[in-house]
């Protein structure tokens, strides 16, 4: 009967030492499985922040893009504007001095 009673507790212990190592185990794949999990985390944090950095430049990089068309489109009006105003001073001083000889002509002939 001891002898029986002996190899039970001996069954007993290695049953516990088995389910002991088999939760060792599996608590070892729980913690990696967390590992990886955190790791993926911050590979996607770090894959958005950098997502978003680029939008951000991409953004800038437009914004510049656009101010400069309109500082260029601002300087094209504005040359523009400048050209259509000496051409019409130019053609108000040809139709006075056109004015001014048809003035004098008609005097000459008046005298």
């Amino acid at each position: 009967q001891r002898k029986a009673l002996a190899e039970e507790a001996t069954r007993r212990n290695t049953a516990e030492e088995e389910e002991a190592r088999l939760k060792a185990e599996e608590d070892d794949k729980i913690v990696q499985l967390k590992e990886k999990e955190e790791q993926f985390a911050l590979r996607s944090a770090r894959r958005r922040q950098q997502a978003e950095e680029v939008a951000a430049k991409g953004q800038e990089v437009r914004r510049q893009a656009e101010a400069e068309e309109k500082s260029k489109n601002t300087s094209e009006i504005e040359a523009r504007k400048k050209y259509f105003e000496k051409e019409a001073i130019e053609k108000q001083a040809r139709l006075k001095a056109e004015e001014e000889d048809k003035i004098a002509k008609l005097s000459k002939e008046v005298k």
